[in-house]
């Protein structure tokens, strides 16, 4: 089981944030500590998905691509827009090894599918 934290797309900083939208919904992702961590440690990669969003850009002017397939326009009132229907989005960067906090590892697909590394095929 991976536990789940709240992603802020555009970072908080080093002694908070004074911009009214930081704490809200179109800001705010629910993520597994996992991805928590990969979004910051492959910011490019982030930034294109819409995971990231840097100032001066807000966050419900950035899509965010969600791992159904689909991408999504953000509201702050915490509703979401398709832009892209499953299947039809751009091509994203290539799938994510990851490591959990518990030790295992596997492959994390645009799609959302896990599949542990000892079972991935090249």
């Amino acid at each position: 089981m991976h536990r789940l934290t709240i992603h802020h797309r555009v970072n908080r900083g080093m002694g908070g944030a004074r911009e009214p939208f930081i704490n809200q919904a179109h800001n705010l992702l629910l993520v597994c500590t996992t991805c928590n961590g990969w979004f910051e440690d492959h910011p490019r990669e982030s930034y294109e998905a819409g995971w990231k969003v840097r100032r001066p850009q807000l966050p419900e002017d950035v899509e965010v691509g969600y791992f159904d397939g689909r991408v999504y326009r953000l509201s702050p009132d915490g509703a979401r827009t398709t832009v892209v229907e499953a299947g039809r989005r751009p091509q994203r960067p290539d799938d994510v090894e990851v490591r959990s906090f518990d030790g295992s590892a596997f492959r994390l697909t645009a799609d959302g599918v896990r599949t542990p590394l000892a079972e991935v095929t090249e």
